[in-house]
């Protein structure tokens, strides 16, 4: 059976953390899936989409990083990246950072813990790609998410 994944980013806003949380999910197009938390494999021969083709309410795995604040004027940041590796029979791995950062310093974390991974597996040949989020937070509780889902 084929693989899938989506590489995919978003913020939300709310009087409550937790609601903040979820519209970042819904922006990021994965707010009506049951999320499962996967920790840093993408499997060999995994292919990119542009579009979950699952029911809504099924199980979703998911890699993600997100942070919430409710202090105005904070700038947070999310982002994941993927060690795709030329070889498709070899895994890929999956690495995630959020925080008070700046948009460039959370994805330059990214790409230096993906770097990292594939030297400590011994794989020379890939590609990195990353998606990150950034906002500057406001009065309500504000989030932000970068995630990879895989189906």
């Amino acid at each position: 059976m084929q693989e899938y994944y989506i590489i995919t980013a978003g913020s939300g806003y709310a009087k409550y953390p937790l609601n903040a949380f979820d519209n970042a999910l819904l922006a990021a197009g994965i707010g009506n899936y049951n999320l499962i938390k996967l920790s840093s494999i993408l499997p060999p021969h995994c292919q990119q989409s542009n579009k979950i083709n699952l029911p809504k309410g099924s199980p979703l795995y998911t890699a993600y990083a997100s942070f919430v604040s409710t202090q105005p004027g904070q700038t947070i940041s999310a982002a994941i990246g993927i060690a795709v590796p030329d070889n498709k029979d070899i895994p890929g791995v999956i690495m995630e950072a959020s925080g008070e950062y700046e948009k460039s310093t959370v994805e330059e974390i990214v790409r230096s813990m993906n770097i990292d991974a594939m030297f400590s597996r011994g794989i020379d040949n890939y590609d990195v790609v990353v998606q990150s989020i950034s906002m500057k937070s406001d009065d309500s509780a504000c989030c932000v998410l970068a995630a990879v889902s895989i189906w």
